[in-house]
Parts: structure tokens; sequence; C-alpha cells
């Protein structure tokens, strides 16, 4: 096979492998409401806790909310992995270098997993 023929062969088939690979999470879905914080020190906990109450994420498809009790963003996501208990997102905004992880504890609470084992727990709506 020539070379020609075998690049329009890898451009046909992009659009192909694009199509089947998932590009949200249907377990992300909806409105999430923040509920505590977890893995902060005493001293920490309560401003903590109050930021995390003030915090709601919402997906739809591929896109995410972010909204706290200072400001909103919204941004675009892809799916990066999908396991049992987690989903592992990268967003637009942060890269696929930055990947952010949620854990599941049922169809109804998950933990958006934070650096140096912090965490917020959230409820779905």
């Amino acid at each position: 096979m020539s070379a020609r023929v075998s690049c329009v062969a890898a451009l046909l088939a992009i659009p192909a492998l694009a199509c089947h690979a998932p590009a949200s999470s249907p377990r992300l879905e909806g409105r999430w409401i923040g509920i505590r914080a977890e893995g902060v020190s005493p001293e920490e906990r309560s401003a903590a806790n109050g930021f995390a109450t003030n915090t709601e994420l919402e997906f739809r498809r591929n896109e995410i909310t972010v909204a706290t009790a200072k400001q909103t963003q919204s941004g675009r996501y892809q799916l990066v992995r999908e396991e049992p208990s987690a989903v592992v997102i990268a967003t637009d905004l942060d890269g696929p270098a930055h990947p952010q992880t949620f854990v599941f504890a049922g169809d109804e609470t998950m933990r958006w997993v934070l650096p140096e084992g912090k965490a917020i727990v959230f409820a779905k709506e």
C-alpha cells in the first residue's frame, strides 16, 4: 500500500474511533452539592467545610460548571477513564497533565479527590 493510501486510511479512521469513544460519563451527569471537606487539619476544618458546602458541580454531556460562593466557571472536559468506582476527566482549562478524579460511594455520593490527600464530598441533587 502506498504512503498516500495509508495516510488517507488513517485520516478516515479518526472520526470512526472518535465516535466510539465516550465523550462524557453518565455517572457524572447532573448537579452535585458539596456536603463536607475531608483530609484537612482540625484548624482548617471549619473554613474547608464552609468552602465545600458552598461548592456545586454540574455536568451536562462533556461540559462542567463549578460554582462556589465567589465565582462560577464553566468549560468542557474529556473522559480519561471510567472505572467501577471512579471517573477521571481532563478539563480543557487544566489539560491532561492535571486530571481530576471523582470516586463514587454508590450513585448518590462522590468525592472529588484533591492534591495532598484532601477531598470534597458531594451528594447528587
